[in-house]
């Protein structure tokens, strides 16, 4: 059996931080394909989420001019109007603001990754037996969705 995510698609994806971001996705698709091959569906549902989240730091830093994985992205949050740390949602929604229309498919698709990703806590995943290979399989065509729209 093949690779479920090709690291051909690495490199063809546009990088800001070229050389550190190159080599991380690089190793983490290698390991998201012998985790799912290993039916470690967990695993690969958690460096999908991580994949995903490390070229859309870049891609945010690309766009502010700004290295955002030295220098921390604030909001604020919405429900407190308290100025926070970015997390995953926060850069999606982010890029899906200053991109739309054009990205607002893959932003959704972004946005499955992360609900999927969050399935491993522990109060998710003991009510729920959503992790699994058809999962997972999904949440990388999404994950290559996303890539592809920062391929050069």
């Amino acid at each position: 059996m093949g690779d479920i995510l090709s690291t051909e698609l690495v490199m063809n994806v546009r990088m800001y931080q070229q050389a550190q971001l190159r080599t991380l996705l690089m190793s983490d698709m290698q390991e998201l394909n012998a985790c799912y091959k290993a039916k470690a569906y967990k695993a690969t549902l958690i460096l999908a989420g991580s994949i995903l989240e490390a070229v859309l730091i870049d891609w945010l830093s690309e766009i502010k001019g700004k290295d955002f994985f030295s220098e921390e992205f604030m909001v604020k949050d919405r429900y407190t109007n308290k100025i926070k740390r970015a997390d995953l949602i926060d850069y999606i929604n982010e890029i899906k603001y200053i991109k739309r229309p054009d990205w607002a498919v893959q932003a959704q698709e972004a946005h499955s990754i992360r609900k999927k990703r969050n399935l491993v806590h522990a109060k998710l995943c003991i009510n729920n037996d959503e992790i699994n290979e058809t999962v997972c399989r999904q949440v990388i065509e999404y994950l290559q969705n996303v890539l592809r729209t920062r391929g050069v």
